[in-house]
């Protein structure tokens, strides 16, 4: 019998402290799975809030820095007053990019996309043409020339599509009854 005793608890002696490691090992595992938990529902909640406030955010200040590039660049090819009126590298790009012949080509389209928008005045009339323009670049049947024209007077298509807005616009004004000196009587905020 007391064999069977001494086998027991050298079993019961083996056993117990792996029992213990295993018991341990579970608690640990337990602990590490409930922290994954935690951190996956912070990057839950980061992922969501990059999503709804940081995306629109970074969008708009990207959207902004675009324009004030373009804003930039676009002052590169016109004079520096009002109305704007092409410099001679604007009215070397409007002869040598090709952009004149697309806008006197498309110039029933331009007119018509700038009577759509209904312009109160000669500043958003001027807008309005330039987002016409602007949309010619968007013509699969256009924007190779385009980009073509760009391509050839080292110039960004925008700012080739901008020489076109500036060159058509006061014809534009003509047909729809303003004259760019008004650009200056209106504010963006009017």
């Amino acid at each position: 019998m007391s064999a069977v005793h001494t086998i027991d608890w050298k079993t019961i002696g083996v056993i117990t402290p792996i029992f213990t490691a295993i018991i341990v090992a579970a608690v640990w595992i337990s602990g590490k799975i409930f922290q994954f938990g935690k951190i996956s529902q912070r990057i839950e909640a980061l992922d969501s809030a990059i999503e709804k406030d940081i995306k629109p955010s970074l969008s708009k200040i990207t959207a902004r820095i675009d324009d004030l590039y373009k804003l930039q660049a676009s002052n590169t090819v016109t004079e520096s007053r009002s109305p704007r009126q092409l410099n001679a590298k604007g009215e070397k790009i409007l002869e040598e990019s090709g952009i004149k012949a697309i806008v006197d080509e498309n110039y029933d389209r331009i007119l018509k996309k700038v009577n759509s928008h209904k312009p109160e005045n000669a500043y958003r009339a001027e807008q309005c043409v330039i987002k016409a323009v602007t949309e010619l670049g968007k013509d699969s049947k256009l924007k190779e020339k385009i980009e073509a024209g760009s391509f050839n007077t080292g110039s960004q298509p925008y700012i080739v599509l901008l020489v076109g807005a500036i060159y058509v616009r006061d014809k534009i004004f003509e047909d729809i009854g303003m004259k760019p000196e008004e650009i200056d009587k209106h504010t963006p905020a009017e």
